[in-house]
């Protein structure tokens, strides 16, 4: 078996995964071990790295010398197999989005997966929670596992427990190079904070000299991949919103919003109520339109037509006034 050596994922993103995934394809071998350490990161980069495992043909290994939490934990029910050390850590919990299907779906399949390796009877006595419950909980419910080397192994997470070499003790202390703490999206035990000497580092590191792109990409190569990817997450993710909040409205007036999108801006409040007037006049309009002529007739000679003006409608109203929009011509 070649081991593949390359830079553990730290942060699980689009720009690692890719490089992750390039270097296990360019390996000529079918088996393969893989150095895993993560403190997790992005879902989407977290199936894109899934997806390639359950496609290749390659038996591909992973060696857990450090932590593995969150998606880089739950991540290692795909590997062929697990070799973890004592001394590792590793954390499960369920997938945090907004997005309701796509959150249900994502942590049904993290479930099956995990429950394909993982002996449920012996993770509820070892843990204390049912992996079930853990994988399915949301919001303020949701739960951070963490299971010391051996349990990881006692569950059968890991498929092997080694202790670690001299050499791997003074190198597994992945997240000390980070000093990000304060981006994690949970909370490191106390316990691990010191073990990973992590205590006050992201402080610490404030009063440390400036660097350009070029020289953090060199030293901290990690570090420069979550950025990247984070940034270029947040810049998709705005676009996308700024995108369809004018297309909601395409139906109403699709030139203006191709005009709105092709802008480049985002939509403003004001556009937004103007909009939103619109579709209520246009509603209105078309509820009128349904009632029979003769009827319509009848009811404006005896002065009964009055438009129905809800809560929503009034809100609308009154902010088009705040905002002194001028009114469509009756």
């Amino acid at each position: 078996m070649k081991k593949l050596h390359t830079t553990n994922p730290g942060f699980i993103g689009e720009f690692s995964m890719n490089n992750l995934i390039t270097e296990i394809e360019n390996i000529s071998d079918n088996e393969i071990e893989v150095s895993w350490n993560s403190f997790g990161g992005s879902l989407w980069a977290g199936w894109l790295f899934a997806d390639f495992m359950q496609g290749t043909s390659k038996k591909i290994d992973a060696k857990v010398t450090g932590i593995a939490a969150s998606m880089g934990g739950v991540l290692l029910a795909y590997f062929n197999k697990v070799i973890g050390t004592k001394q590792a850590d590793v954390m499960i919990h369920s997938v945090r989005t907004n997005i309701n299907s796509i959150r249900n779906k994502s942590n049904e399949e993290l479930y099956n997966v995990l429950k394909s390796k993982i002996d449920e009877v012996k993770f509820k006595e070892v843990t204390g929670e049912e992996l079930k419950t853990i994988m399915f909980l949301t919001g303020e419910d949701r739960k951070d596992v963490w299971l010391t080397g051996q349990q990881a192994f006692d569950v059968g997470l890991f498929d092997e427990l080694i202790d670690l070499t001299p050499e791997e003790k003074t190198n597994s202390n992945v997240l000390a190079d980070f000093k990000l703490v304060a981006s994690l999206d949970y909370e490191l035990p106390e316990h691990l904070k010191v073990k990973k000497k992590l205590v006050n580092s992201f402080n610490n590191n404030q009063n440390s000299s400036k660097m350009d792109v070029t020289e953090l990409k060199a030293k901290h190569p990690q570090v420069y991949a979550m950025v990247f990817d984070s940034g270029k997450t947040a810049g998709i993710n705005a676009e996308q919103d700024r995108v369809n909040a004018y297309l909601v409205f395409n139906d109403l007036n699709p030139e203006q919003v191709k005009a709105g999108i092709e802008s480049g801006k985002t939509m403003s409040k004001a556009e937004e109520l103007t909009f939103l007037r619109a579709s209520q006049n246009a509603a209105l309009q078309s509820s009128l339109e349904n009632e029979s002529a003769e009827d319509i007739a009848a009811d404006k000679k005896a002065g009964k037509v009055k438009p129905k003006v809800t809560a929503e409608a009034k809100a609308v109203e009154d902010a088009l006034d705040e905002l002194d929009i001028e009114k469509e011509a009756k």
